[in-house]
């Protein structure tokens, strides 16, 4: 039988809250189904809450379709295969599809111009996908509509509009004890990394981890900065919009709209979305923060409570003003026994390996790896070398900044503006922020030197100390001239 040019039964469900169903011709139901970093529509034998989907009219015979989260089926191309994926928040044409009928079933066509269609071994070997691969529609091609379950979680109707405003979050605002947000389920918003990404999440018992400090920046939107200084961030990734804690310097993905509704906060992306906790989103089985909804439900409230002394931001403003200058640094200048560097803590910046990159950080006991040789490279700045030959420089990793120690010719990010503070050293990099001592940054747990904060704390500051051994083991290169030099080479054994 001949297709036909419109909606047919699925005319019934646009609109519907019990959502639709789709059952394929062996009997088996489409589904969304994660496999790894992307959902695909796969067909499965027993239906569930996740094969209920919302159907949307459009104009010119059309229908997008959503699943229970939120996200538009569309098309997309893997590999040559024009697979139908759940990814897309805001729709484009991949998200429309033509839609005809053919005895009482449906017939889906993608804007590749193929109609979408059971298909078995291609992505995942002997597993049924939904692809945009036929022409002409075959019987693959056709689908039954029925009446989707009621357990819709992302088409819960708030009680009543949230009202623009800060509402409790005013009270909150550069706060040194920080806020925390308890969530709809009782849990608290925390930064959490996987897979090298640290994203907002939701963990069941609240710690030191789940303290924010709040900046207001105006037209009722705000910043919002983790224990550790870093801004949460709105960020795409395979079409979700999950809060990413990551960048140093803000940017409008760092701004927040807040609104307020039933002595709750819940705060709108940039994206114009709302932001909600989400399961199963950027991750399987994990509630995380998205900024998701186009509508405000009960999952975008937030709970502001008071934070806790102990486990404050460490962005606060320094006890005193620093001050331009080498200090007592200058006595170090090419100082053959070298200078080390105390942190707040007591222990020493060292250079440790991890991973194929040296990196600077904090150990408890001084060692012969803990001396530095001071550059003056004028205009208030240095450079300092280890006691290889390597220059320390600020580098970029995901957007953080830690000192690694990996350069032999020196430029800009080689670099560091010095103050003093107190008697102490504070450098400042070519970034523009200050090296701070960091906990957690690149590393979980680990002390780390980053180029990190805006404003200079207690954990920018270093007292100096003489090296302990006679000489750092730095090769001084022969200077090139067009005569015969000689060139005094210093090694040293464990003897020395």
């Amino acid at each position: 039988m001949s297709l036909t040019l419109g909606y047919g039964p699925l005319e019934a469900f646009f609109g519907s809250e019990s959502g639709v169903t789709f059952q394929a011709d062996d009997g088996g139901f489409l589904c969304a189904i994660d496999r790894g970093q992307f959902n695909r529509i796969e067909i499965v034998k027993n239906k569930n809450w996740s094969c209920t989907f919302l159907a949307e009219k459009l104009p010119n015979g059309k229908a997008r379709l959503t699943d229970v989260r939120g996200f538009y089926l569309k098309r997309s191309e893997r590999g040559g295969r024009q697979l139908i994926q759940v990814q897309k928040m805001t729709p484009d044409a991949s998200c429309e599809f033509l839609v005809f009928t053919r005895n009482g079933k449906v017939v889906f066509k993608g804007d590749n111009g193929f109609f979408l269609s059971r298909y078995i071994g291609q992505t995942f070997f002997g597993m049924n996908m939904l692809e945009a691969c036929k022409n002409p529609a075959d019987i693959y091609c056709d689908f039954l509509p029925g009446t989707g379950e009621r357990r819709l979680p992302k088409f819960v109707i708030s009680r009543a509009a949230p009202t623009p405003g800060y509402g409790p979050l005013e009270v909150f605002f550069n706060a040194s004890e920080g806020v925390s947000f308890r969530s709809d389920d009782g849990g608290y918003l925390c930064p959490i990394e996987r897979s090298g990404f640290t994203c907002i999440e939701i963990v069941r018992q609240k710690n030191q981890f789940c303290y924010f400090l709040v900046l207001n920046v105006g037209n009722g939107k705000v910043r919002l900065i983790d224990s550790r200084g870093f801004y949460l961030r709105r960020t795409d990734r395979y079409g979700r919009y999950p809060i990413e804690v990551r960048q140093m310097t803000p940017d409008s993905s760092c701004e927040f709209q807040v609104f307020t509704r039933n002595r709750r906060v819940i705060f709108r992306g940039d994206n114009g979305l709302f932001l909600s906790r989400f399961y199963g989103g950027l991750y399987p089985n994990v509630h995380t923060l998205e900024s998701v909804k186009r509508d405000a439900d009960m999952y975008c409230e937030l709970f502001p409570e008071i934070g806790h002394l102990a486990a404050r931001p460490t962005v606060v403003l320094p006890s005193a003003d620093i001050t331009p200058g080498y200090g007592p640094l200058e006595v170090f200048f090419n100082a053959p026994e070298g200078v080390s560097f105390m942190a707040d803590d007591g222990g020493f910046l060292s250079p440790i390996e991890r991973n194929g990159f040296t990196c600077i950080e904090i150990v408890k006991e001084k060692n012969q790896s803990c001396n530095f040789l001071v550059e003056n490279v004028g205009n208030g700045k240095v450079r300092l070398r280890d006691s290889r030959g390597f220059y320390l420089r600020r580098t970029d990793r995901n957007g953080r900044y830690p000192i690694e120690v990996r350069q032999m010719t020196p430029d800009a990010s080689c670099e560091f503006k010095v103050f003093t503070r107190n008697g102490k050293i504070i450098f400042r990099g070519d970034n523009g922020f200050f090296l701070s001592r960091f906990t957690g940054g690149l590393y979980p747990n680990v002390n780390t030197l980053e180029s990190v904060k805006p404003n200079a704390d207690k954990y920018c500051e270093f007292d100096l100390y003489i090296g302990n051994i006679p000489k750092p083991t730095v090769v001084t290169p022969p200077t090139t001239t067009t005569t015969t030099t000689t060139t005094e080479y210093y090694y040293y054994t464990e003897d020395d």
